[in-house]
């Protein structure tokens, strides 16, 4: 029997090539640009310390990239049975980016 997780799932899986951003600056100057967007509009110079904090409880900017047409995704083994010669790597669906 099949154990199958229901709506709403409690975690994303995205199949991409990823990079971590660690440049402090970097790091900082998109934060400020993403606050700017979320407060319709840029934020000022002097919110720039507040957002420099974030190293400090351990986040980074993960940069996600498409993966080439070439490659595809696994498909989901539910058990030791699906696991065998007939397992292929092929999409059952996919969404545009």
């Amino acid at each position: 029997m099949h154990t199958y997780e229901t709506w709403p799932f409690t975690y994303l899986q995205v199949y991409c090539d990823a990079k971590v951003e660690t440049d402090h600056d970097a790091n900082v100057d998109l934060a400020m640009r993403i606050a700017g967007v979320m407060a319709g509009s840029p934020m000022p110079e002097e919110v720039r310390p507040m957002i420099a904090m974030r190293p400090r409880r351990g986040r980074v900017v993960l940069r996600l990239t498409r993966m080439p047409r070439s490659r595809r995704p696994p498909r989901h083994v539910y058990s030791v049975a699906d696991i065998n010669e007939n397992l292929v790597h092929g999409l059952g669906a996919s969404l545009p980016w």
